[in-house]
């Protein structure tokens, strides 16, 4: 088991490593992330409660339902 848990940090970090190394590519990956959470959260104060019915059983807020989903 200790062998698989680091093995896979290994891996991890190493994708990190290249990851961050390519800087530029690392931060605007980084910043799109928030336009697009922005836009689901206007989205579903657009929607309001129109959709509760159909998302009851996901606790019937769309903002997280779509950010988990």
């Amino acid at each position: 088991m200790r062998r698989m848990i680091r093995a896979l940090t290994g891996f991890l970090l190493r994708d990190l490593q290249i990851q961050v190394s390519y800087r530029l590519s690392f931060v605007l990956q980084m910043v799109s992330i928030f336009p697009i959470v922005l836009m689901f959260y206007f989205l579903s104060l657009f929607l309001g409660n129109s959709v509760l019915g159909p998302l009851k059983q996901y606790g019937g807020h769309y903002f997280p339902f779509v950010l988990i989903g």
